[in-house]
């Protein structure tokens, strides 16, 4: 798998402040202070009571990379995003006593202690994630290629309102507990063949950047929600089958693969739905062990902590999905401006052959259905 960008994240939950680099963005795409604030505010933490109380204010502040009208120069962008309202005092028994759920246990055998908020592993990176992906979805919307998430379940609620999830979330939280749930996400107005086979493909790109969120445990493309439909439908009915409509061009009748079939794009909106685990930071006692004394222990958690943590990642989805698509766009517009130098070098080189069906040239002809794709 090969990105042409390639971005670095810095920090850790309780530290003073986030940094990173995302190197090879292109020049002159301008961003706009204000959306990237609000696009910030939709995972910013502490915005309402069925988040997390600790509030962070999420500023992102460019250090590199912006020229001074805010349009990007091509050179590595840099920027920080700091943290204020951080209490590790908070926990306490945690330092030694791995919380279930949590990557607790593996950063104790990898670096002998449990840092306090889950350290690197922390949903609090996906800050920078955010500000990232806000420029690749500038890039994208540019280019009318869009991005746009969505709550499909959370708890036992199924396709319900903004009311029925905030209910399901307050029984959590009243009970100590958490939820999880499923997020749908679209990008439409990608054109046919981005993407590559096995490890080039671009559900391959779109899941090892989903799958960077933490708290994501699956990821399934298509348009149905759930396996069982893959797994109890005949091929027959589970392909998409081919035709041409009215505009000339071929397209699928049907979106079952989710836009994507051998690693690459077929016209079709991609989609896809992710799953998204319950917050392991729970109130419940659990079972747990002291690895100072290797004995049983039980753990209640303290602090500030999310009920659910699917309302917030779903602009984080947005953004690593933007940063996942981006690459494949811009290896295929380099690709085809390849193809065009060569056919117009070819068409130089020889004389026209008249094609017998429409009296244009081959060359031509080749040409103008190359472009009715792109």
């Amino acid at each position: 798998m090969q990105s042409i960008l390639r971005l670095d994240v810095r920090g850790a939950s309780h530290a003073r402040k986030m940094t990173f680099t995302l190197e090879n963005f292109p020049a002159g795409v301008h961003v706009d202070a204000r959306k990237l604030a609000e696009f910030m505010e939709r995972r910013a933490p502490g915005r309402d009571k069925l988040s997390t109380a600790r509030r962070e204010t999420d500023e992102v502040v460019w250090r590199g990379g912006f020229a001074a009208d805010g349009t990007t120069t091509g050179e590595t962008i840099v920027g920080e995003i700091a943290s204020r309202d951080m209490r590790p005092g908070d926990y306490g028994a945690e330092r030694t006593i791995p919380r279930p759920g949590h990557a607790d246990f593996g950063q104790w055998i990898e670096m002998g202690r449990i840092p306090t908020g889950g350290g690197k592993n922390s949903g609090r990176l996906t800050a920078p994630l955010c500000a990232v992906g806000a420029l690749c979805l500038e890039y994208l919307a540019q280019r009318g290629i869009f991005v746009q998430a969505q709550i499909a379940a959370l708890g036992s609620v199924v396709c319900g309102k903004d009311e029925d999830y905030e209910k399901a979330i307050l029984r959590a939280r009243d009970a100590g507990d958490s939820v999880g749930g499923i997020v749908g996400c679209t990008v439409s107005g990608l054109p046919p063949a981005l993407g590559g086979p096995l490890f080039d493909g671009l559900e391959t790109d779109i899941s090892a950047a989903v799958f960077g969120i933490p708290g994501v445990k699956g990821i399934i493309f298509g348009d149905v929600l759930g396996c069982e439909f893959i797994a109890s439908t005949p091929g027959s009915k589970y392909n998409d089958q081919f035709t041409v409509g009215e505009d000339g061009l071929v397209g699928t009748k049907t979106n079952q693969q989710g836009g994507i079939m051998g690693g690459r794009t077929y016209g079709k909106p991609v989609c896809f739905t992710v799953a998204m685990r319950p917050t392991p930071t729970v109130f419940v006692e659990q079972d747990s062990v002291d690895l100072a004394t290797m004995k049983p222990a039980k753990l209640s958690m303290k602090g500030r902590h999310d009920p659910c943590i699917v309302r917030r990642a779903v602009p984080v989805i947005e953004a690593v999905t933007a940063f996942a698509v981006m690459p494949s766009w811009t290896r295929s517009s380099r690709r085809k401006r390849s193809v065009r130098r060569s056919a117009l070098r070819s068409r130089e080189r020889r004389s026209p052959k008249t094609s017998r069906s429409t009296g244009r040239s081959a060359t031509s002809l080749t040409w103008w259905s190359f472009a009715s794709i792109s």
